[in-house]
């Protein structure tokens, strides 16, 4: 499947949890770097956003990812 469909597609199973969250999505990447395929969510909110929100937002996606598998390949997913 294409980056771009996937992107589309994990913005789509994840803009709910990050309105609720109160969080702003700014940026969403999904690569090939040096360890394989990354999924990046670049995220932010009033006031900043802490190192534990972000841990947090990424078991809360994961969580989503994991049930929803869009897509076939192994992949590391990053909150920032």
């Amino acid at each position: 499947m294409e980056e771009n469909v996937i992107i589309e597609r994990v913005r789509e199973l994840t803009s709910r949890l990050l309105s609720e969250a109160g969080v702003e999505l700014v940026e969403l990447t999904y690569r090939r770097e040096s360890g394989g395929m990354v999924l990046r969510f670049a995220v932010d909110k009033a006031g900043g956003i802490t190192i534990g929100e972000c841990g947090s937002l990424n078991r809360r996606i994961g969580a989503v990812l994991d049930e929803t598998h869009p897509m076939d390949e192994h992949y590391m997913l990053e909150v920032q």
